[in-house]
């Protein structure tokens, strides 16, 4: 596992989620990994869509540099999935 994934795991851990929340059940799940354990695409991808739900409290709970490093790819999915075609002709005027 890579050391922001883990500084992640640790500083969610610290954030105030709702009670009995799916999210806070998937990180407690996460903090009993082994650090050699090796996360899953689809485990990564969930901690990154939940660094940036909870990225205003991840502030005081890591380094502004692991924040980046794990929100940088989240970004990149996000500018890279196309819209819906759906949503684009929503609001054009005929």
């Amino acid at each position: 596992m890579e050391p922001h994934y883990l500084h992640l795991i640790l500083a969610l851990n610290a954030c105030t989620m709702l009670p009995a929340s799916w999210d806070k059940r998937f990180i407690r799940s996460l903090g009993v990994f082994v650090i050699d354990d090796s996360l899953s695409e689809r485990q990564i991808e969930q901690l990154e869509r939940m660094a940036f739900r909870y990225r205003k409290q991840l502030v005081w709970h890591m380094s502004a540099y692991d924040l980046q490093k794990v929100l940088e790819p989240y970004y990149e999915r996000r500018r890279q999935e196309p819209t819906p075609e759906h949503i684009k002709n929503h609001w054009v005027k005929p």
